[in-house]
């Protein structure tokens, strides 16, 4: 009688202790497969801008009408701007582009590239058709590529095949943090429209303060 007395004291204490000491509510566990929310679409990455004047490269410049500032299609340029041609169409691009210090190829491999873009339509070699011209303005080196003819853009996912009738008007900087790429190319009524501006926007190019 005594053993069942003691064992039913022992069964109450064991209760008792737990209803006083329960097991946590089991939680929702965050794993890395839990939903979260959607992160926003990258954006192209405009010029830094101080005072509303581009700067790219440690260079920077102002871009006179009818040059046209707009969000850059592709985050490889650091601004881009347009030129609608006078009888309506596709406008001109200028892209303007900094790799890094130290990067983007030579001068000289990169206007050979850019030449090596556009075919003649009289079959004479690019190489006689295309006007270079090197200068030196604000201290800085810089060379001119002016090419007329059948474009086609070499850049990794371009789709659209060989334009004729097609201008190039660009310009190498060579900055104080390395090449400085403005690269226009369009329709050559549009590029023509832009040309004084152009070189209005070349000789603004100086090193950032």
């Amino acid at each position: 009688m005594r053993f069942i007395v003691l064992l039913v004291l022992s069964l109450s204490s064991l209760v008792a202790a737990c209803s006083k000491n329960p097991d946590p509510a089991p939680t929702a566990a965050v794993t890395a497969h839990a939903a979260l929310p959607a992160a926003a679409a990258p954006t192209a990455a405009p010029a830094k801008v101080a005072n509303g004047t581009p700067n790219a490269g440690g260079l920077t410049w102002t871009a006179p009408a009818p040059f046209v500032s707009r969000i850059p299609e592709s985050r490889m340029r650091a601004a881009e701007y347009v030129v609608s041609p006078e009888a309506g169409g596709e406008p001109a691009v200028m892209g303007v582009f900094f790799f890094g210090v130290g990067q983007g190829g030579s001068v000289d491999a990169n206007v050979e590239r850019w030449i090596g873009q556009f075919t003649d339509p009289k079959g004479r070699p690019i190489e006689k058709v295309a006007k270079i011209d090197k200068r030196t303005m604000n201290g800085m080196a810089v060379t001119i590529v002016d090419v007329t003819g059948t474009y086609t853009n070499g850049m990794p996912g371009a789709s659209a095949g060989p334009q004729s009738a097609q201008r190039m008007l660009s310009a190498i900087v060579e900055g104080p943090n390395g090449p400085v790429f403005f690269k226009f190319v369009g329709a050559v009524d549009a590029v023509e429209k832009a040309e004084e501006a152009f070189e209005q926007l070349v000789a603004s190019i100086k090193p950032a303060a």
